[in-house]
């Protein structure tokens, strides 16, 4: 299996300002355990990030509601339903939209490392290769060498 690393993203959390958590400077999943949060998709992938990190205080995410993206993650947390956990990225698009409070979550499980993958860079069709050179030269990691 043939892997690149391409870019990193942080998970943040997201609140309303009148929140408890909002005037903290940085949060843990230690901070995040005593609230009800919205969750994503329980197969996917930051679900089961969030479950093993909880799990490592032996305890498990109090999900109030589970949401399909980090717009809908967004829009429930700007009506104060819960508190959310999204990237860093999401949080800067949607922070404004639905007036909510971006604290970083200071876990080292909150950075994550995204990659490319392929079973073998021989066996790609053309379409396949041109899109995964087009990735490669737009990562901050740059192309392969």
């Amino acid at each position: 299996l043939w892997r690149r690393p391409v870019f990193q993203d942080r998970l943040v959390l997201v609140t309303m300002p009148d929140h408890p958590l909002a005037t903290k400077s940085h949060v843990t999943m230690e901070d995040i355990l005593q609230h009800e949060v919205v969750g994503q998709a329980t197969q996917g992938a930051l679900s089961l990030l969030l479950t093993r990190a909880a799990a490592s205080y032996h305890s498990v995410l109090k999900m109030r509601f589970f949401a399909d993206g980090y717009d809908t993650v967004c829009s429930l947390v700007g009506r104060g339903l819960a508190i959310g956990i999204v990237s860093d990225s999401a949080a800067r698009i949607f922070a404004s939209r639905f007036n909510l409070t971006v604290l970083p979550i200071a876990d080292r499980w909150a950075i994550r490392e995204h990659e490319v993958c392929a079973r073998s860079l021989e066996a790609l069709a053309p379409p396949q290769q041109a899109f995964l050179d087009h990735i490669l030269r737009r990562s901050p990691r740059g192309p392969v060498a």
